[in-house]
């Protein structure tokens, strides 16, 4: 009589191998996950220190052609906003020193709602400069 050795996996290991794949496939999910959170992180660091020096160029260009309304200024600025996202421009201060010096602070809000508007929860991203005005002579 011939006996039945046909060679296999049993239920038990196929169960097993799918359990291993499945926590492993898990796992890496999540770091995808952590690393598209780190990824966003930096790119978001990256876009706001871009918009900084962006608006410090506009400004001295501004400030060197002794154009210190506020109202020119703001438009200027708000020409860089539409690519740099929910970025939007709070406020803008500018404050004229001894002659030749202005000092101009800019406050800069990240509009998670998308409202517009400042609320509270949402960041604000602030800078201080000072420049000097060029005197044609």
């Amino acid at each position: 009589m011939k006996k039945n050795t046909e060679n296999g996996f049993t239920l038990v290991e196929i169960l097993v191998s799918i359990l291993i794949l499945g926590l492993s496939v898990s796992g890496l999910l999540g770091f995808l996950q952590w690393g598209q959170l780190a990824y966003s992180n930096v790119s978001d660091g990256i876009r706001v220190r871009s918009l900084f020096c962006d608006t410090r160029i506009v400004l001295r260009n501004l400030i060197g052609k002794d154009i210190l309304s506020q109202a020119a200024i703001q438009t200027e600025i708000n020409k860089l906003l539409p690519r740099q996202g929910r970025l939007k421009l709070e406020k803008i201060d500018v404050k004229p020193y001894d002659p030749g010096a202005v000092f101009v602070n800019v406050s800069f809000f990240e509009d998670r709602n998308r409202n517009g508007n400042f609320d509270p929860g949402e960041e604000k991203i602030q800078r201080l400069w000072c420049f000097q005005t060029r005197k044609e002579t």
